[in-house]
């Protein structure tokens, strides 16, 4: 019982880890779209204390359309892993629930986790790729921003992995259920 306690454990320390990215990510969200805001609505010449709220960034070498494609593509990023992060917080809430992580359902959630975890970076990739396009196509200084997917594949397939071997492990157990109670019925 001590290795189940250890695995409630990780389950729990995931669920927190799930919630703080969530809100991280809706921050991250916020925080680019109020910048696309200022971008378009802060006037060149807004002065506070003698500092021109512009001239903090340094737009002359890229012009705005840089400042719009990495907040674009910050928005659409943070919007994806909130999900994905939303997603693990529900796995661990329903297998701190189940008391184990070896039921048939919990297995299959994880398994979905994982390839949700592959998945939802890829389309946000994608839709962060098809962004930039866009701006490149309206505005002129507008750069590729590099979006890095790699270590997402990796993670995925060990959360896949784990979550058939969660479905076997409850799969064994109910074999084992069932020839005892066989046992006794005899």
């Amino acid at each position: 019982m001590k290795s189940l306690e250890s695995i409630q454990k990780i389950f729990n320390a995931g669920r927190i880890l799930s919630k703080i990215g969530k809100i991280v990510c809706i921050v991250g969200a916020c925080i680019g779209a109020c910048g696309i805001l200022g971008i378009i609505f802060i006037p060149d010449n807004l002065k506070i204390g003698g500092t021109t709220i512009k001239g903090i960034v340094d737009t002359s070498a890229s012009g705005e359309g840089a400042g719009y494609a990495s907040l674009a593509v910050m928005i659409i990023m943070c919007i994806g892993y909130a999900i994905l992060c939303r997603l693990g917080e529900k796995c661990f809430e329903n297998e701190l629930k189940a008391g184990t992580p070896f039921t048939v359902e919990g297995g299959k959630e994880l398994t979905l986790l994982g390839m949700y975890t592959v998945c939802i970076p890829l389309i946000t990739n994608f839709a962060g790729k098809i962004a930039i396009q866009i701006l490149q196509h309206f505005m002129e200084g507008v750069k590729n921003v590099d979006l890095d997917y790699n270590m997402n594949v990796g993670l995925g397939f060990a959360i896949i992995v784990m979550g058939m071997l969660c479905r076997c492990g409850a799969e064994l157990m109910s074999e084992k259920k069932e020839a005892k109670n066989e046992d006794i019925s005899i």
